[in-house]
Order: C-alpha cells, then sequence, then structure tokens
C-alpha cells in the first residue's frame, strides 16, 4: 500500500510564497499520475534548505522514522536539502522504507539512482 507525504519548501523574500503551492500542486499531479492517494503535506516558509531546524521538515524527518508514510513526493530534491548531507538523509530515507519521487524525474527506487545527476 502507498502512503505518500509531499515535502514543500522555499527559502527566501525572493521566491514567492505561491512556490509552495505551485509545488504542492505538482506533487499532488505527479501522485495522480501513479495512481496514489493524495499526500499528507509537510511545508516550510522562508527557511533555507541549509537549515536542519525546519519544522515542517522535522517533522516529516519524524514521521518517516515512524513508518507514517513510504513515498516522499518533492518538487527537486533541493526542497528537502541544501547541504552536504543530502545523499547521507536520502540513505536514511532508504532505510526507513521510504521511496523518494520528484517531479523532475528522480526516483530512489530506479536501479542506478544517484543524486549525483540532480
Amino acid at each position: 500500500m502507498i502512503l505518500p507525504t509531499l515535502y514543500a519548501r522555499y527559502s527566501s523574500d525572493r521566491q514567492r510564497s505561491a512556490s509552495i503551492d505551485d509545488q504542492v500542486r505538482e506533487g499532488c499531479a505527479l501522485a495522480t499520475r501513479h495512481g496514489w492517494p493524495k499526500p499528507e503535506i509537510y511545508t516550510d516558509a522562508e527557511i533555507s534548505g541549509e537549515r536542519k531546524d525546519r519544522p515542517g521538515y522535522t517533522a516529516l524527518l519524524r514521521a518517516a522514522r515512524a513508518g507514517e508514510f513510504n513515498v516522499l513526493l518533492l518538487w527537486d530534491l533541493k526542497r528537502l536539502s541544501r547541504a552536504a548531507d543530502l545523499p547521507h538523509l536520502l540513505e536514511n530515507l532508504r532505510y526507513w522504507g521510504v521511496r523518494v519521487v520528484t517531479c523532475d524525474g528522480f526516483d530512489s527506487d530506479q536501479e542506478g539512482a544517484d543524486i549525483r545527476g540532480w
């Protein structure tokens, strides 16, 4: 059974607050194309992807550890993290049984999935 969750974030006043709405709309459309239910949604506004103390992000990771979802939808990997720990974070998500799928084509379940190209 697929239990999707979506995370959306924008980081500064140079981006539009509507960016979260755009990311949610595209992520929900991605879920629909896969035939998955509507995802649970976590967001952070005006917070850098380098910060680990983002409220939506920390709640998302708690839910992942607890097994509350098994697919994480993102607009792109940079929404999740802009820090050097992104590969480690993706390894943790995989360990917790979470597949990561982005609107720009990354799928951690694809053979040979490697974030270096993203």
